[in-house]
């Protein structure tokens, strides 16, 4: 916790990814342990991308997620990681961006 703060002494947030590619297709009937994505045209485990959800809340921090771009169709996101006690501040960073860069548009069915 005191590294985080340190480090957010000179940032109001950090952006980072929510996850290693684009939103992919619902993987219904596939258990868990067994759902890959493609990343960089190789089949990974999809639980790979748990890292990036961890990275804020094992560190207890706020995020919130935001949508970047679309890309093969599919929504890009990123997280917006604040300092600890300042979901505040996330979200309106987050809204902001959505303002002046991209909406969240709904991917097709």
């Amino acid at each position: 916790m005191a590294a985080w703060a340190m480090f957010f002494g000179d940032l109001d947030v950090l952006l980072c990814p929510v996850a290693s590619t684009t939103a992919f297709p619902l993987m219904r009937g596939v258990p868990k342990h067994a759902r890959t994505v493609q990343v960089r045209g190789r089949p990974l485990p999809s639980a790979n991308d748990y890292f990036w959800l961890g990275l804020a809340s094992g560190a207890g921090l706020p995020a919130t997620t935001v949508p970047l771009a679309i890309a093969e169709g599919l929504p890009v996101g990123g997280q917006m990681i604040g300092p600890y006690g300042h979901d505040d501040r996330c979200i309106t960073v987050a809204g902001l961006l959505e303002q002046l860069h991209h909406r969240f548009l709904p991917p097709p069915l």
